[in-house]
């Protein structure tokens, strides 16, 4: 997300028109070149030529919009500045300040369309930086962790370990996760997008190994367990490889993990409201289908998807948030005489209609900085203009 900025504001056109006026009855004094304002300063005054000898000083209608639009600009409201600097070439009757105020004007209107930002100083220097090249690794460390944690458990179920005993395993288990990732990854670049594949990947594997241990025969807690963290391992695996050749952003892989969630509901939600007498193996089965189906569509449909990480969240949170209201709206309804296939289907509504409500309310949010384009290439040079000097900005934008 290539943060647009302008780290010298010196857009001054400073003293583009700046003049001195003649008092009545004498001759025009000579002018002293003005210097321009400083970066975040309101801009020099602009005036009209100086009048004739005897007649009063007349301002520029133009004047008054312009030096609201610029103050506008300087304080990132692009959308404001762009209206009175348009406002401003519109009525100008200097003609400086009219091409000034439009070229101020589509300066503001390029970055209102790439949702850009002014940054100043330190703030200009960290955005350049790009991608923080700790965020991946930081949450791979957390993502292996977790599943140690949990492989601690299942160590436990399967020795049959006493009080002390699993405390030990856990404890190892936990520690080995934690310093093996640390020390795996230390001067290793993670991409947000490979940590983002490998988390989902492992979330994905996991519940197929929940939805898959039952029909394929496991009976015993130590052979589900099992089959979970085996799925865990697979799926954290698969998905780091496909990230790493891919270089996926962080809300193409989010994306696939809401399809795939989308996948899982319609599939148990579904078959729940047509045909609620199913057997569970099949039912089971079926989910599992549907969820690496999800994926698998959110793989194809997510490739080129411009969404951010925080949009690629908060749709899944619309998703989830709207099959929460749909059942909530089910059981309101219905009170303790509610139908279960009714339930179900208002559910899924919910669900769906949470996802496209969300799509579609976070549509102006600024996609991943990788498809924001480049920064505007600008140039800050002196130039002369009559009776002052100043600043001119060129470059395209």
């Amino acid at each position: 997300m290539s943060t647009l900025r302008l780290t010298c504001l010196g857009v001054v056109l400073g003293g583009l028109a700046v003049t001195a006026q003649a008092q009545p009855g004498l001759g025009a004094p000579p002018v002293a070149p003005i210097a321009p304002a400083p970066p975040v300063a309101s801009p020099p005054p602009v005036a009209s030529p100086p009048p004739p000898v005897g007649q009063p000083a007349s301002v520029d209608p133009g004047a008054a919009p312009y030096q609201e639009g610029y103050a506008r600009l300087v304080a990132g409201d692009f959308a404001g500045a762009r209206a009175k600097l348009s406002l401003a070439a519109a009525t100008a009757t200097d003609p400086e300040l009219r091409g000034a105020a439009r070229e101020l004007a589509r300066l503001a209107d390029a970055y209102l369309a790439k949702q850009g930002r002014l940054l100043f100083g330190a703030a200009a220097t960290a955005a350049d930086a790009g991608e923080d090249p700790a965020d991946g690794r930081a949450s791979f460390v957390v993502t292996t962790t977790l599943a140690s944690i949990y492989a601690g458990v299942v160590m436990i179920d399967v020795t049959d370990s006493q009080v002390r005993g699993g405390a030990a395993i856990l404890l190892a288990s936990t520690g080995a996760g934690l310093v093996g990732s640390l020390l795996g990854t230390r001067d290793r670049h993670i991409s947000g997008g490979v940590a983002e594949g490998y988390s989902t990947g492992m979330l994905i594997g996991g519940a197929n190994g929940i939805l898959l241990a039952s029909p394929a025969g496991a009976q015993s807690s130590e052979a589900f367990q099992g089959a979970v963290l085996s799925g865990l391992v697979l799926g954290g695996v698969g998905g780091m490889v496909y990230a790493d050749r891919v270089q996926p952003t962080r809300g193409q892989m989010t994306f696939v993990g809401t399809l795939a969630t989308l996948g899982f509901a319609t599939a148990g939600l579904g078959m729940l409201t047509v045909e609620p007498d199913v057997e569970a193996d099949t039912v089971l089965v079926t989910m599992a289908l549907a969820l690496d189906a999800g994926a698998v569509a959110g793989l194809v449909l997510g490739k080129d998807l411009t969404w951010s990480s925080g949009r690629a969240r908060l749709v899944w949170l619309g998703a989830l948030v709207g099959g929460l209201g749909g059942f909530g709206s089910a059981v309101l309804l219905g009170g303790n005489n509610s139908d279960s296939r009714g339930a179900a289907g208002l559910t899924l509504a919910g669900t769906w209609g949470g996802f496209a409500l969300a799509t579609y309310l976070t549509r102006g949010m600024r996609p991943d900085r990788r498809y924001l384009g480049g920064a505007p290439s600008t140039m800050v040079t002196a130039i002369a203009v009559p009776d002052g000097a100043g600043l001119g900005l060129a470059g395209s934008f």
